[in-house]
């Protein structure tokens, strides 16, 4: 499934060349912001998230979609009619869906999984007590980023396999 990569892409953002070891150390400093580089780490794991779901849920969807239009194709001029409310429900749907999922994991991380934002907190004042211990600052808090959000990825299977259950429940209940 493909919630199982989230740990990896959301670390993966400091791989990148526009994130420095010395923006995670100002990131860590200001507890997960770093304005002047644009740097959230609570919102990063938003488009993660967001896009996992839809590498998740896509095909599913527009399987969906297929079935609906061929049944609106080849049915009575009212079904027909049926079936085009219907997509557009699917649609409109699907896409709550999907924002809903990023904003949960926003706030798991915010709420609770990087909380509180403070230094009485152990994860941040391990992050920030970590600078000037010598060789391997980066990857040393980059692991402590992935044994805390190690829940999240958990969460995010779980959560989208129940949110497309909910989904396909009220696509059903659309039909009465």
């Amino acid at each position: 499934m493909t919630a199982n990569n989230f740990i990896r892409d959301y670390i993966g953002l400091w791989n990148t060349s526009n994130r420095h070891f010395m923006s995670l150390r100002a990131t860590n400093n200001r507890f997960g912001r770093y304005e002047p580089r644009s740097i959230d780490v609570y919102y990063d794991a938003v488009p993660i998230a967001e896009k996992l779901a839809r590498q998740m849920m896509d095909k599913p969807k527009n399987d969906m979609l297929e079935t609906v239009q061929v049944i609106g194709q080849n049915g009575s001029e009212d079904l027909g009619r049926l079936m085009q409310m219907l997509e557009v429900q699917i649609k409109a749907d699907y896409q709550t869906l999907i924002v809903m999922i990023g904003k949960e994991v926003r706030a798991l991380l915010e709420g609770n999984v990087l909380a509180p934002q403070g230094y009485n907190s152990d994860f941040w004042r391990h992050t920030i007590e970590r600078w000037g211990q010598g060789a391997g600052y980066r990857a040393d808090v980059l692991g402590m980023y992935t044994t805390e959000i190690q829940g999240v990825q958990k969460y995010l299977k779980e959560r989208m396999t129940n949110l497309w259950a909910e989904y396909v429940g009220s696509i059903l209940s659309f039909l009465g």
